[in-house]
C-alpha cells in the first residue's frame, strides 16, 4: 500500500533512530511548497524560539532529482541557517509519496495552527516571570517573540 498523507502525518513525532541528519547545504525548499513568501520577522521569531528551547520539530524531506527537498519546515530551515547550524534533523518521507500527498503536508504545515490568544500569551509571560526571569527581553525570547528594537 503506498504511503499517503494520512499514514505519514498520523505517525507520532520521530524518535532519534528515525531521524536523518542532513547538512544545511544539502537542503532546498520543495518547489511545490504552498507558502511563497516568508517574513524576516517570522524567521527571526523562529530562530529566537529555537535558540531558547531547541528545535521541537524536525524537517520533513523527500529526495527528488538528487536533492533533499524540504516539504515541511522551510522557515525552520531558514532560522537554523541564521543560527549557524551545520546539520539538521530530518524525517525522510518515503519515495512512494506523490505530489498530491506532499502538497497536503505543505498545506497542513502552513495552515493547521492557531496563534496564541492575548490571554494565553499573558499567562505564559506571567509563568515565565514566576519562574524567576525578571528581564522583559529575556522573557520575550523564551516565548519566541523577541522585542522590537523600536
Amino acid at each position: 500500500m503506498p504511503d499517503t498523507v494520512d499514514t505519514i502525518v498520523a505517525k507520532p513525532v520521530a524518535t532519534d533512530d528515525q531521524l536523518t541528519y542532513l547538512q544545511v547545504s544539502e537542503l532546498v525548499p520543495w518547489d511545490g511548497n504552498v507558502r511563497s513568501k516568508r517574513d524576516a520577522h517570522d524567521v527571526e521569531a523562529m530562530a529566537s524560539s529555537i535558540k531558547s528551547v531547541g528545535l521541537l520539530n524536525p524537517l520533513l524531506v523527500k529526495r527528488i532529482d538528487d536533492k533533499w527537498n524540504v516539504v515541511a519546515g522551510v522557515t525552520r530551515l531558514m532560522a537554523l541557517e541564521f543560527l549557524g547550524w551545520d546539520r539538521i534533523p530530518c524525517v525522510v518521507l518515503p519515495d512512494s509519496m506523490d505530489d498530491r500527498s506532499l502538497c497536503a503536508i505543505s498545506i497542513a504545515e502552513n495552515t493547521a495552527r492557531t496563534a496564541m490568544s492575548l490571554g494565553d500569551t499573558v499567562r505564559g509571560l506571567l509563568k515565565v516571570f514566576a519562574s524567576g526571569v525578571s528581564d522583559l527581553g529575556e522573557a520575550a525570547v523564551i516565548l519566541g517573540q523577541p522585542l522590537d528594537n523600536a
